[in-house]
C-alpha cells in the first residue's frame, strides 16, 4: 500500500542566535532533531546507518565531532552503548541529551489509541506478553510515531534550555513535527492492518514499537536486543516457528547467516525491511519516509 505524503511541515524560518552544534547518533532520531532545529540550524549524525549500532566501535573522526558538540542527542545505552561512557569523556561540557535513560521503560500499553475499527483487538495482548521486549520498545521509539512526538517535545524543550534565545522556534517547530507525527501514525495503522494475526520470524527484535502500537503478533526473534548468537536450542525453537510462519523480515544490518538456517526447508516469505533507513536520505524527512519504506516493505509478507 502506498501511503499518502504527510503535510509539509510549516517549520519556523527564523532564528535570533546561532544555534550550538547538535550532534545526533543516528539517522531517524537525527531526522527529528533537525524538525525541531528547522531554521535555526542542522544538526550532524555521528553513525551511519549502514551498520548495526549495537556492536558499533568509535572512530577517530567521530571522537572528533564529540569533542566539538554542544549538544549531543542521542537514544541511549540500549542502542549505542559506546556512547555510554564516551558522551561524558570526548563531551564534557556538552549538554547530553539521553532518550531512554539507563534500562528503564514506559509502559506502551497506556498510550492512547484512535484508530476506530482499525485498533480492534489490540488492547486484547495480555498484560505482560510484551515485558521482555519493552526495553526494545524504548530504544527503536522512532518506529513508533505518537512515541516520536513525545519524544520531538522532550528534544525542543532539551534544546530550548541549552539555547534560550531560539526556545520558541524549538517549541514553534515541534508542535508541527507531533502534528504531522499523529497523521503519520493514522497512516501507518491503515497500512499494518492486514498483519494482525500474521506469525513472523524476525532477525532481531528492533519491531517491538509496531507490534505494541499497532497490534501485531509477537515475531520470534533471532537476535534479542544485543545478545549474542543463539545457542542450538533456540535455532531448533525458531525452526519450528519458522515452520508456521508467514513471513521473515531481515535487516542490511543483520547477517543473513542465522536467517538462512532458521529457513532452510520452508518456503516463508522473506521481505527485507531497514529500520534505519540506511538508504533514506539523511535530513528532516528521514524519518517519515524511513517508515512509509518499512511498511511497504512489510506489506509484501501478504501480497
Amino acid at each position: 500500500m502506498r501511503l499518502a505524503p504527510l503535510a509539509l511541515i510549516p517549520f519556523a524560518t527564523a532564528a535570533s542566535a546561532e544555534a550550538p552544534r547538535v550532534v545526533v547518533d543516528v539517522a531517524p532520531v537525527h531526522s527529528l532533531v533537525a524538525q525541531v532545529m528547522a531554521g535555526v540550524g542542522a544538526p550532524e549524525l555521528l553513525l551511519d546507518g549502514s551498520v548495526s549500532p549495537h556492536g558499533w566501535s568509535m572512530r577517530p573522526a567521530q571522537a572528533a565531532l564529540l569533542e566539538s558538540a554542544g549538544v549531543v542527542v542521542w537514544t541511549g545505552p540500549g542502542l549505542t552503548p559506546a556512547l555510554e561512557d564516551a558522551v561524558g569523556t570526548l563531551a564534557p561540557d556538552a549538554a547530553s541529551v539521553e532518550l531512554v535513560a539507563g534500562e528503564g521503560h514506559e509502559d506502551h500499553e497506556d498510550h492512547d489509541h484512535d484508530h476506530g475499527e482499525e485498533e480492534a483487538g489490540h488492547d486484547d495482548h495480555a498484560e505482560g506478553e510484551h515485558d521482555h521486549h519493552a526495553h526494545a520498545a524504548d530504544i527503536h521509539f522512532w518506529l513508533d510515531p505518537i512515541e516520536s512526538a513525545e519524544k520531538v517535545a522532550a528534544i525542543a524543550a532539551a534544546l530550548a534550555e541549552a539555547d534560550p534565545t531560539n526556545a520558541a522556534a524549538y517549541a514553534a517547530n515541534a508542535e508541527a513535527a507531533a502534528a504531522d507525527l499523529t497523521a503519520l501514525d493514522r497512516e501507518m495503522a491503515v497500512a499494518l492492518a492486514p498483519l494482525r494475526g500474521m506469525a513472523w520470524v524476525t532477525a532481531h527484535d528492533a519491531w517491538a514499537p509496531l507490534v505494541v502500537r499497532y497490534g501485531l503478533e509477537e515475531p520470534a526473534a533471532i537476535h534479542v536486543s544485543a545478545t549474542g548468537d543463539p545457542g542450538a536450542a533456540r535455532m531448533a525453537e525458531l525452526r519450528e516457528v519458522a515452520a508456521g510462519a508467514a513471513c521473515a523480515v531481515t535487516e542490511p544490518q543483520e547477517p543473513a547467516r542465522l536467517m538462512e538456517t532458521v529457513l532452510e526447508g520452508t518456503e516463508v516469505v522473506q521481505v527485507v525491511a531497514d529500520p534505519l533507513g540506511a538508504d533514506v536520505p539523511v535530513g528532516p524527512g528521514h524519518h517519515a519516509a524511513t517508515l512509509r519504506a518499512v511498511a511497504a516493505a512489510l506489506a509484501g509478507c501478504v501480497e
